[in-house]
């Protein structure tokens, strides 16, 4: 799979973040500037593991950024975190 060039720091990043670090990973590349495909992130192994934790919000967030839609978020925003650019 190509990765495309503004997701790649996320990817890399993904191999050895975990838990909250990896959850915080999911915020930033999700705020990012200029990042509109966020598949290669969800195949990382850590992302994946948040599944079935206190992280798991990310871990849906970036499902619905990576293939979900409008009224897929709009159904779940409740349970969601947010990504909120500091800019």
């Amino acid at each position: 799979m190509t990765v495309p060039a503004a997701l790649q720091p996320f990817v890399i990043l993904a191999k050895s973040a975990t838990g909250a670090a990896c959850a915080d990973l999911i915020k930033q590349a999700t705020s990012a500037n200029g990042v509109y495909s966020f598949s290669a992130l969800l195949e990382a192994d850590n992302v994946q593991k948040l599944a079935g934790t206190q992280h798991e919000p990310s871990l849906n967030l970036l499902r619905i950024f990576s293939w979900g839609t409008y009224r897929d978020y709009k159904g779940t925003q409740h349970s969601l975190v947010y990504c909120i650019a500091d800019k």
